[in-house]
């Protein structure tokens, strides 16, 4: 009988085959390089870059660095490599989004966040004023002396009347004497406060960057959205901007994805008007047709009638240039952007 295969065995000292201390700064490098990404997936939107390109290139990298570690028959060299991988990705999304945006706004982004990690400390918004929410809550007012206060007063200006009257748009609008604001509740319009213009031109820029846009185009169209509370109410809001030759337009939408979640019931009908529309809904034939003046509803009152019909027994679609909002059990189509009216 050959005993030397079992004699080999038996000096085969038994014993840990895996290092914790050499898996533990593998383990807090990839934690450090996961909260980064999600960081980054977010902040590609304000630096204007492909986020899908970024995501695939980010998690590349970390999965090179990750075989590399394994990989490598010298530990130290591996472990180098990753870090390498993990500084030069981070080093790469920051050089590609300084050539797009810059880095300036990454500075109050930092300074938010202390602020709202500060122990003891909540801001609060003013009774009356406007409060732009990020991550930590509302954003510290700009102090008195700093450069963004008169741009801070001219957006409360703007959106603080309106906001506490309910409003639904606000549009500020170029003026020979500054920047008019007008708002719309219940589809009525009122005049509200005039802007100086050149404190109105910072206001549209300081709401920009807030809702992540390109403070430093000032004629093409852009839309971005940031969220408020006014007086413990919060609210979200579509922002879109637009140059002309007198300036800057804005046009704000007050919680676009609500404005027209009306039921029929809600509407504001007369019972018998109510009655009519919902036995035309359950005649379920011919063809009814619904009218409005400009800004007077039609969009809210096209999606609340086909909230009245069984979207599980009628099979119901439309066709929309651009839908407001998705309505469930309806088909929506949406028509080209270059399609002619009929």
């Amino acid at each position: 009988m050959n005993t030397a295969p079992l004699v080999l065995m038996a000096a085969v000292q038994a014993g840990p085959y895996v290092s914790v201390w050499k898996i533990l700064p593998v383990v807090l490098l990839l934690m450090g390089w996961a909260r980064v990404l999600t960081w980054i997936d977010k902040d590609t939107e304000a630096a204007r870059l492909p986020r899908e390109m970024v995501n695939l290139g980010m998690i590349g990298a970390v999965i090179i660095a990750f075989v590399m570690v394994l990989l490598m028959p010298i530990y130290a060299l591996g472990l180098t490599i990753f870090i390498v991988l993990f500084l030069g990705s981070i080093g790469g999304y920051f050089g590609a989004r300084k050539s797009k945006v810059g880095l300036e706004d990454l500075k109050k982004q930092y300074a938010d966040w202390r602020a709202g990690r500060a122990k003891g400390e909540k801001v609060v918004a003013p009774a009356g004023a406007v409060g732009f929410t990020g991550k930590s809550g509302v954003l510290p007012a700009p102090d008195g002396e700093d450069p963004d206060r008169p741009a801070y007063d001219a957006i409360q200006q703007i959106l603080a009347e309106p906001l506490l009257r309910n409003a639904e748009r606000v549009d500020a609008t170029p003026a020979e004497d500054g920047l008019q604001t007008r708002f719309v509740v219940d589809g009525v319009a009122y005049n509200a406060a005039t802007v100086e213009r050149a404190n109105g031109a910072a206001g549209i820029a300081y709401i920009k960057q807030i809702a992540g846009m390109d403070v430093n185009e000032k004629r093409k169209p852009q839309t971005g959205g940031c969220k408020v509370v006014v007086d413990g109410k919060k609210h979200e809001l579509e922002v879109t901007t637009q140059g002309s030759t007198a300036g800057e337009f804005l046009k704000v939408l007050v919680d676009p994805k609500k404005r027209h979640g009306w039921r029929l019931e809600k509407m504001g009908f007369a019972p018998e008007q109510l009655q009519a529309i919902q036995n035309s809904i359950s005649e379920n034939k011919g063809v009814v047709l619904l009218s409005a003046p400009k800004g007077h509803g039609m969009t809210s009152l096209l999606y609340a009638v086909l909230r009245g019909h069984d979207a599980f027994v009628q099979h119901m679609q439309t066709i929309e240039r651009n839908p407001d909002q998705d309505v469930e059990g309806i088909t929506q189509n949406k028509l080209p952007a270059n399609a002619t009216p009929a």
